[in-house]
């Protein structure tokens, strides 16, 4: 292993400090299995229904469990580096799965005719799901920035301007993926607009 490829594998050897601590603990908090979950169980107790309790779980299953299990095994074969997948090359098998399992957890939802704002959201993050793996084919962006971001705008349509704060949350978490050196600012400011894009759109047009 060269000096480089060590420094590539070990973010926190570079950056060193507390503030790495810091950007470590933001990144493992706000990653897009967790951000994901929020995001559906926002979705689930805003229509505070038995139908939408009960969608929402099944489709935390397919689409947050199952590609995170999946993850966890790659990691345990040394088939990846580390669990945020640093790696461009290393992100498309675990972005194949997510992307099927969002189809499936999609179809799913129609099926049991869950509530509206519940199909609503999961299509954003259908949507999102294949920009992203689409991107990340060529170039690598930062998936956290994606999901924050579009966290962000699912909750300021449904509380409004008093949930506004949360909006800090977008430069914190694309500055600490930047401070352990997972990505340049390009690749989170691009994840970003990804992530403000789609579900802005969405909210609009629906």
């Amino acid at each position: 292993m060269n000096v480089q490829t060590a420094l590539e594998l070990n973010p926190l050897q570079v950056a060193g400090g507390s503030s790495s601590l810091v950007a470590r603990l933001v990144s493992d908090v706000l990653c897009p299995p967790v951000v994901a979950t929020l995001s559906i169980l926002v979705v689930a107790a805003h229509v505070a229904t038995a139908t939408a309790w009960e969608s929402a779980i099944l489709f935390l299953a397919l689409v947050v469990i199952v590609p995170t299990l999946y993850l966890l095994w790659l990691l345990h074969r040394g088939e990846v580096t580390d669990f945020h997948l640093r790696v461009r090359e290393q992100r498309i098998k675990p972005m194949i799965l997510v992307v099927t399992m969002t189809i499936g957890g999609w179809i799913l939802l129609l099926v049991r005719q869950a509530p509206a704002m519940l199909v609503g959201v999961t299509t954003v993050g259908l949507a999102i799901s294949i920009l992203l793996f689409l991107i990340t084919l060529r170039w690598k962006i930062s998936g956290h920035t994606t999901a924050i971001s579009g966290f962000v705008v699912l909750c300021l349509c449904l509380a409004g301007t008093s949930v506004a704060p949360l909006a800090l949350s977008v430069p914190v978490v694309a500055w600490a993926r930047v401070r352990l050196r997972c990505h340049t600012l390009a690749q989170t400011i691009v994840g970003a607009v990804l992530g403000l894009a789609v579900s802005f759109a969405f909210s609009v047009f629906h």
